[in-house]
C-alpha cells in the first residue's frame, strides 16, 4: 500500500550553491547506501545567469541526477516582475534602450544587470543618467568581446554619483558574449541602459540577492517613446533552467482562508481560482525548452510552521496566516499551522507525488518522471486543452494518474476491480462492529482486511461463503481510534475496496 503525500523527510539543506550541490550529493549517496531512491526538493534561485542550462550549477545537477535520483525545483515567483528584455538586432534596428528601476524594499538603489548575447557575437553597452529626459552623464561604452573588469561611475545632477562595476567576458560554458553589471545609483536621476549591435540577439535580466532574499526592480520606458518596457518572459532563473530538473510552477487551487481568530481573508482581485498564480515565473529557457514542466497548487497552502517563531502565533504579526494549532497536553506547548504562497509551496507537493512514484519504481530516471507528469497532466477549462507552456508547462499535476501510470511502467500486476464483489456494509459509520453482506456467484473463500490510513493492517479474516447471500459480523478491535479506515475484500471473483468510518 502506498502512503502520501510523501515519506518523512530525512534531510534538509540550505546555503550557497556549492552547499546545495554538496547536500544533494550527500542525500543521493546516503539513499543509495540504504538501497533507496531519493527526490531532492529545492526552493531557491535568482533570475541572474545564462538561463539556458549550461551553468556550473546546472551541469553539476545533471551529473548528480539519474535513475532513482530526482531533482525538483520551484519555478520562481517573478511572474509579475518586468525584469527581462530581449532584442533581435539588424543593421536597420541596432539599438535597444530601457530605464532601470530599483526594488523599493532596498534601502539603496542597487541591482545587478546580466546581459547575454549569441555565440561568437558581440554587443556594446552604455549607461546614462537622465533628468527630465535630458542626459546628465554617460558611462564609457563597454564592448563585450573580451575579458574586462571595470570600476567606473557617472556623475549626475547635483554631482551625485552612480557607481558601476562591469565585467565583460565570453562565457567558457556556452561561448556566448556576456556582460555583468553591479550597480548602485546614489543619484536622483533615472538610469538608462543602451545596448547596440547589428546582428544577433541579446537577453537581459535584473535581479539582486542580499542575504537570503531576492530583490527585483524593472526595465521600463519611463513614459518615453524611445525606451522599452520590460516583460516577465524567461524569468525562471539559472537554477530552474537545469535540464534534468523537474521545474514546478504554481496555480491557485483556492484563494480564501479563515485565520485562527475567525478572520476571513481572500486574494480576490489578485488571483482567480484554478488559474495560474500571478507570481509564478514564466518560461521558456533561453534555449527554448519547455519550463516549467508542470504546475501544482501554490496559493494559500497550509503547513506546519516553527513553533518557536512568535510571529506565527494567535496574536503574532503573522496571525492572519495562522489556520489552527495543536497544544501538546504534556508540555502545553503550542504548534501552529499556517498558510503560505509561492512556487515554493507547489514544488514540495510535486516532490511528494514523485516520491510515491519512486516507491513503485525506484529506478525512475528524471526523463521518465517528466514524461509521466507531462503525459498525465490535467488540462481543463482554465489551462485549456493546449496550455500556454510558458505558464503551465504541460498543465496541472495529476497525482492519481501519475502513480497509476508508474504502476503500468513498472510491470507490477494490478488487482482487477472490473469484477467487483457484490456487497454491502452496515452500519457505516460504525462504533464497535459492522455487518458485511456478500452475494456470491459460487462457493468461495473471501479474504477480509481492514487497514488504517497509514496502511497498517488492524483486522483480517478468511470467510467461506456459499452461492447466494452471506453475512458476517466484523468486530472492530478494542481501542481502535475513530477515523477513516479501508476495508479490502478479495476473492477469486474479484476485489472491492471501501471506506469505513469508525466513531
Amino acid at each position: 500500500m502506498l502512503v502520501g503525500i510523501t515519506p518523512k523527510q530525512s534531510q534538509w539543506t540550505g546555503g550557497g550553491l556549492t552547499d546545495i550541490i554538496d547536500g544533494m550529493n550527500y542525500i543521493y549517496q546516503y539513499a543509495a547506501s540504504q538501497g533507496k531512491p531519493a527526490v531532492v526538493n529545492l526552493s531557491w534561485g535568482c533570475t541572474i545567469g545564462s538561463n539556458d542550462g549550461t551553468s556550473l550549477f546546472s551541469q553539476a545537477c545533471d551529473n548528480l541526477t539519474g535513475a532513482g535520483k530526482i531533482f525538483v525545483i520551484a519555478a520562481g515567483n517573478n511572474g509579475t516582475d518586468k525584469i527581462h528584455l530581449q532584442k533581435d538586432f539588424t543593421p536597420n534596428d541596432s539599438v535597444i534602450k530601457s530605464f532601470i528601476s530599483f526594488d523599493n524594499l532596498l534601502t539603496k538603489k542597487t541591482t545587478w544587470m546580466d546581459i547575454w548575447g549569441d555565440s561568437a557575437k558581440t554587443f556594446t553597452v552604455e549607461l546614462s543618467l537622465y533628468s527630465n529626459n535630458t542626459v546628465k552623464g554617460n558611462s564609457i561604452r563597454f564592448t563585450c568581446n573580451n575579458q574586462m573588469t571595470v570600476d567606473t561611475f557617472i556623475i549626475g545632477s547635483a554631482n551625485d554619483t552612480c557607481f558601476i562595476k562591469a565585467t565583460t567576458t565570453p562565457s567558457e560554458l556556452n561561448n556566448k558574449s556576456h556582460a555583468f553589471f553591479d550597480i548602485y545609483n546614489n543619484s536622483s536621476d533615472n538610469l538608462c541602459v543602451e545596448v547596440t549591435d547589428t546582428v544577433g540577439r541579446v537577453n537581459m535580466w535584473l535581479g539582486y540577492v542580499l542575504g537570503s532574499h531576492g530583490y527585483y526592480g524593472a526595465f521600463n520606458s519611463n513614459g518615453t517613446s524611445w525606451a522599452t518596457d520590460g516583460n516577465a518572459d524567461m524569468t525562471l532563473g539559472e537554477m530552474a533552467s537545469t535540464k534534468s530538473a523537474i521545474t514546478v510552477g504554481a496555480y491557485s487551487s483556492k484563494i480564501d482562508w479563515t485565520d485562527i481568530n475567525g478572520g476571513s481573508w481572500s486574494y480576490t482581485g489578485y488571483a482567480l481560482n484554478n488559474r495560474i498564480a500571478p507570481f509564478s515565473s514564466h518560461g521558456p529557457t533561453v534555449d527554448n525548452r519547455m519550463k516549467p514542466e508542470i504546475t501544482a497548487p501554490g496559493l494559500t497552502i497550509a503547513s506546519a510552521v516553527n513553533s518557536y517563531d512568535t510571529s506565527f502565533s494567535s496574536y503574532g504579526t503573522n496571525s492572519t496566516f495562522i489556520l489552527s494549532k495543536y497544544t501538546n497536553p504534556s508540555t502545553s506547548h503550542d504548534y501552529y499551522y499556517a498558510e503560505a504562497s509561492g512556487t515554493s509551496m507547489a514544488a514540495p507537493a510535486t516532490s511528494g507525488i514523485i516520491a510515491l512514484m519512486l516507491q513503485i519504481k525506484p529506478d525512475l530516471t528524471p526523463q521518465e518522471v517528466k514524461n509521466i507528469l507531462i503525459n498525465t497532466a490535467i488540462k481543463d477549462n482554465y489551462t485549456t486543452q493546449t496550455p500556454n507552456q510558458n505558464l503551465w508547462g504541460a498543465g496541472k499535476i495529476n497525482a492519481y494518474a501519475a502513480v497509476k501510470n508508474t504502476i503500468k511502467l513498472s510491470g507490477i500486476k494490478q488487482n482487477s476491480f472490473s469484477n467487483s464483489i457484490n456487497h454491502a456494509i452496515y452500519p457505516n459509520p460504525a462504533k464497535t462492529e459492522f455487518t458485511l453482506e456478500i452475494t456470491s456467484k459460487t462457493a468461495e473463500e473471501q479474504n477480509i482486511e481492514l487497514y488504517n490510513i497509514l496502511g497498517n493492517l488492524i483486522y483480517s479474516k478468511r470467510w467461506n461463503t456459499t452461492q447466494g447471500q452471506n453475512k458476517t459480523l466484523v468486530k472492530i478491535p478494542d481501542n481502535t481510534p475513530s477515523g477513516t479506515y479501508i476495508l479490502k475484500i478479495s476473492s477469486p471473483q474479484g476485489n472491492s475496496i471501501n471506506k469505513v468510518l469508525i466513531e
